[in-house]
């Protein structure tokens, strides 16, 4: 991401000497650290220098050699106090090693001043065994550069290549190397961190490993729920806890035939936390500031399987008036996060049961669409569309589910 550019100082790059850098860079860069434990912010430049190579085996046999690259770079850390942050939420998952498993996410509190970087996370401590901080930076710059033209270099070994593949493969990974510095932050504290750039967390409903039960677990970095329609339908803000887990709730029960309701968080979820350490068994964020952005992406998301649907060739076919049914969904146009539920709501609700009614009528068809979608649940698509709309509508959370119950096929999820 290096669309904006940020208005802070810099400390001036001649005071690194090639021949001294590890001791001079060690001791400038805990000089940006003292600048932004003072409230400056400014950049610190990290040298990147490094000699990659790789095996390039020939698919048609023809002799194997190792092909390099260089990479000769200097990267601008940014290098700021942590005052700079707010906290938004924090997340602990279901691993044993409560220690390490804290995600905590963060918003600029002056986002203009940093060219809006957008959300950020914490990323890992430093590692032991690297002297200083821009040490750990660097590693994991050239280690992604390494790995990148390893496989790089091996898929064009496979296809066959010429000299201008290789130099767009060049450019693309000096390209990824000077951009990692507009997406990873230094932040003074008192050990020091990194955060990085990251798409809004989001908790997904997920199956679990060992039996029948819905677990919520925790998706951040690239995750993007515009991405496919099975990312839209399954996942809500992870600022928004309690709701997530009300839909939970609602489509266990309606599938299960147990009462799921009030049931709360499970040691499995990948749970939000509060400042003081304890599981929040409420939404942190307004529903209604999140409504009009969820019920677009909702919306797409239901909108985008009844394309997918329209366009499913299997051995099992959709009758017409299943096709027409959907092709009200397959002309919408996708909704903007700004637009109004309201406008939609109603009409979207009348529709949205014909839908399910026609798909469940025609069960097979639909069986074998979500097994070739890889739809992971085992619980209907149908059913969370239905829960997560009545929590968008503010409806009782079983609001036409338990009636409807789907059915479940042996070897493919229910519908």
């Amino acid at each position: 991401m290096t669309g904006n550019t940020r208005e802070i100082g810099r400390i001036e790059q001649d005071f690194i000497i090639p021949s001294k850098i590890l001791g001079d860079e060690a001791r400038l860069f805990e000089a940006h650290v003292q600048l932004a434990r003072n409230g400056h912010a400014s950049e610190f430049p990290v040298a990147v220098k490094a000699l990659l190579s790789a095996p390039m085996i020939p698919a048609d046999g023809g002799q194997a050699k190792v092909v390099k690259m260089e990479i000769d770079t200097v990267g601008m850390l940014l290098v700021h106090g942590q005052e700079e942050l707010v906290r938004t939420v924090a997340v602990r998952d279901g691993s044993d090693d409560e220690e390490s498993a804290n995600h905590f996410f963060y918003e600029y509190r002056n986002p203009e001043k940093f060219g809006h970087p957008g959300p950020v996370s914490a990323g890992p401590d430093h590692h032991r065994a690297f002297g200083h901080h821009p040490d750990y930076i660097r590693h994991l710059v050239i280690e992604y550069a390494q790995r990148a033209f390893t496989a790089g270099v091996s898929d064009l070994s496979r296809r066959g290549f010429s000299d201008r593949d290789f130099a767009a493969l060049g450019k693309r990974i000096r390209t990824d190397v000077d951009a990692a510095f507009d997406n990873i932050f230094y932040v003074a504290n008192h050990s020091g961190s990194f955060v990085g750039r990251t798409n809004q967390p989001r908790l997904v409903l997920v199956p679990s490993k060992w039996d029948d039960e819905i677990h919520l677990a925790l998706r951040r970095g690239s995750f993007d729920p515009m991405s496919h329609w099975i990312s839209g339908l399954l996942s809500f803000p992870a600022e928004l806890p309690r709701s997530a887990l009300c839909i939970r709730e609602a489509v266990y029960t309606a599938e299960s035939g147990k009462n799921w309701m009030n049931m709360g968080f499970s040691s499995c979820d990948d749970q939000v936390i509060g400042s003081d350490g304890m599981f929040v068994r409420r939404d942190i964020a307004d529903l209604d500031r999140h409504r009009d952005a969820e019920f677009a992406i909702y919306a797409n998301a239901v909108c985008e399987m009844a394309r997918a649907v329209m366009d499913h060739r299997g051995e099992k076919t959709f009758s017409a008036e299943t096709l027409v049914t959907c092709s009200w969904f397959a002309d919408i146009e996708p909704l903007e996060s700004d637009y109004r539920m309201d406008m939609v709501a109603e009409a979207w609700d009348d529709h949205l049961g014909d839908l399910c009614v026609m798909l469940r009528q025609d069960g097979a068809a639909f069986a074998e669409f979500l097994s070739s979608a890889g739809w992971p649940l085992k619980a209907s698509p149908l059913t969370v569309m239905g829960a997560k709309l009545n929590r968008l509508l503010d409806r009782e959370m079983l609001h036409g589910l338990v009636a409807v119950a789907p059915k479940h096929y042996e070897k493919a999820p229910g519908v």
